[in-house]
């Protein structure tokens, strides 16, 4: 898929939804609740804070009375462990949220070892760092993906390790689905499709929604959950197609092959792995065929 004028695409995605998009989910939209008193107060680091969902979950964080450390590339290389490792014993955060990384399935597959110098080599500097700081067991969430659930991606499987990275340190890790208006999202992509006057591309993929605000929710959750891997329930993934039609009803699709790197049907688990409920509203654990309930 192209991007005519990305930036302005960008833009006239934001005039028109305006981070609103309830109204294209298959299903009704699902926000956790935000440990306000776990956070109020509080040293929370935000690494790839400058991104689409770092920047609306450091708003978040900023509305709950936490002290929020922002960083992105230009302060924080996550890929370099002596800078990594002295930007956070100064800053010395009581929570992390490490966001950071290379999230484009199809650029993981041109550019493997630099998404796995962000997604994992990157992860594990930033968990040691916490580690050494003294951040407590579940207060530091890793950002993962519904590819990481048997991988087919260099994306994916870099995910997958940067989760056993953040748990086997006692820490969290969150399963994100597409958030809908993200940066290079399919949203962007039809927004300037439909400038230039072109048809909608779309391929046979079956997809998971997330609107940005069920995303931030999901995120802040997992740090008043303790330990563990966590999704929110999303439904059951639906043809790309399916939100297309909500997007544009009028438009014209034009059918697409897939890219190397798009996986044809989404998942949050992995053969073996299940869920259990959790103390927060349709925020679901993932539990490993070794885990007790």
């Amino acid at each position: 898929m192209q991007v005519p004028h990305a930036i302005d695409a960008a833009k006239a995605l934001e005039r028109r939804f305006h981070d609103q998009y309830a109204a294209l989910l298959p299903r009704e939209e699902r926000v956790p609740d935000a440990p306000r008193e776990l956070l109020e107060g509080r040293r929370v680091l935000v690494t790839g804070a400058d991104g689409f969902l770092g920047r609306r979950i450091a708003d978040r964080l900023d509305e709950l009375g936490a002290t929020t450390y922002l960083t992105d590339l230009h302060d924080l290389d996550v890929t370099d462990a002596e800078v990594t490792d002295r930007t956070i014993r100064q800053l010395r955060p009581e929570f992390v949220i490490h966001l950071a990384a290379m999230k484009h399935a199809p650029l993981g597959e041109i550019h493997p070892l630099e998404t796995n110098a962000v997604n994992v080599v990157g992860t594990y500097h930033v968990v040691e760092g916490a580690k050494a700081v003294g951040v407590e067991p579940g207060r530091l969430v890793f950002g993962s993906t519904c590819k990481a659930a048997a991988p087919e991606t260099v994306y994916g499987a870099t995910k997958l390790l940067g989760e056993r990275i953040a748990l086997r340190a006692g820490y969290s890790a969150i399963r994100y689905a597409n958030v809908l208006g993200s940066t290079g999202s399919v949203l962007e992509i039809w927004t300037g499709q439909a400038v230039a006057g072109a048809s909608l591309s779309v391929t046979e993929c079956r997809r998971y929604w997330l609107t940005p605000a069920e995303a931030v929710g999901l995120t802040l959750a997992a740090l008043g959950l303790g330990h563990g891997l966590y999704h929110l329930d999303a439904g059951e993934p639906e043809p790309v197609e399916d939100l297309a039609r909500r997007f544009d009803p009028t438009a014209s699709l034009e059918p697409m092959p897939l890219r190397q790197g798009d996986r044809l049907v989404e998942r949050f688990l992995a053969d073996g792995e299940r869920t259990m409920s959790t103390s927060v509203a349709h925020v679901l654990r993932i539990l490993e065929a070794w885990d007790a309930a």
